[in-house]
């Protein structure tokens, strides 16, 4: 894709900006049938009705918010103009990001020739540009006129916002809160769903589809989801769950060492909502703990190994 700075560039280079953007482009480019069933899903052949039976559905078209799917329409687009060979296909390849056409002219002329270039163009791929904006009153007034105008004065530039009247770029103010009001993972109100009422772990095992439409557990959730005065809550301490790591000092004989050995608790494995950070941190600590003990040129540095983490 474009660089997002170029396009930003090049949007307010000249006197004239326009911006627009594609109506549904992802549902213009269809699949190929072999690749359908890739994308197939079970839905409710009754919405309305949670009781009613399973069907299933595949997608004709590429799937919007899929991580593929940009680049799709990219290629799709790009193949597109590359075929159709002109000064506006060139204009529309330099100043697309994805469904959003951002371009500058230094005279009316080439804004309004753009304009209806770029849209007879498009729609020889089955595409319709929309959201007409710009600076310009003439094109302002020619989109209105063909239903196709977006008459905001602050316009959704890439993340950005653009005020058409006074020609400035910004971003959207953040209202930032007290440092005493902020939700933290240490002063949140946790909850947890036990695993035998968990209904997604029934996925990451692997069930059958028939199983699934038979179970309640999916279909309506936990018992308790319901009322909030039933949600279970975490009872074991702190210290049940504090990962326990043994010092002793290397010094002394085995039974010296035996008899001195303590355990101490040194990492709280709460603070952790991943099992994969937690046995990293650990592994790090235990690295620190046995570097302290050996010389500086036997230490371990770098990354944490495979050993290390076993």
């Amino acid at each position: 894709m474009t660089d997002l700075t170029e396009i930003l560039v090049r949007f307010r280079m000249y006197k004239y900006a326009v911006t627009a953007d594609i109506e549904k482009a992802f549902l213009h480019i269809e699949l190929d049938v072999d690749d359908r069933d890739v994308t197939r899903f079970y839905w409710l052949e009754n919405p309305m009705d949670t009781e009613s039976r399973l069907i299933t559905y595949r997608f004709k078209v590429v799937l919007f918010g899929a991580t593929c799917s940009p680049f799709m329409l990219s290629a799709t687009l790009m193949k597109h103009f590359r075929d159709n060979p002109s000064t506006t296909s060139t204009e529309l390849q330099r100043n697309l990001y994805v469904d959003n056409v951002l371009t500058s002219f230094t005279d009316k002329q080439s804004l309004l020739k753009f304009y209806t270039e770029s849209r007879k163009l498009l729609s020889e791929a089955g595409f319709n540009l929309r959201s007409w904006n710009s600076n310009s009153t003439e094109l302002q007034n020619v989109a209105g006129r063909d239903k196709i105008g977006d008459n905001d004065d602050i316009v959704k530039i890439l993340g950005m916002r653009w005020d058409r009247e006074s020609d400035d770029l910004k971003f959207q103010q953040i209202e930032f809160m007290e440092k005493d009001k902020m939700i933290t993972k240490q002063n949140a109100e946790w909850n947890y769903c036990p695993t035998d009422d968990n209904p997604a772990d029934y996925l990451t095992r692997g069930i059958y589809a028939k199983q699934l439409y038979n179970n309640s557990l999916w279909m309506n959730g936990p018992q308790w989801i319901l009322n909030r005065e039933n949600w279970p809550t975490w009872t074991r301490k702190i210290e049940d769950c504090s990962t326990m790591v043994t010092v002793s000092d290397e010094n002394t004989d085995d039974e010296s060492t035996n008899a001195s050995t303590q355990t101490i608790s040194c990492i709280d494995i709460q603070r952790y909502r991943s099992l994969e950070k937690a046995i990293r941190v650990t592994a790090y600590v235990l690295r620190f703990i046995q570097n302290l003990r050996n010389s500086k040129d036997k230490r371990s540095i770098g990354f944490i190994s495979v050993e290390e983490r076993c």
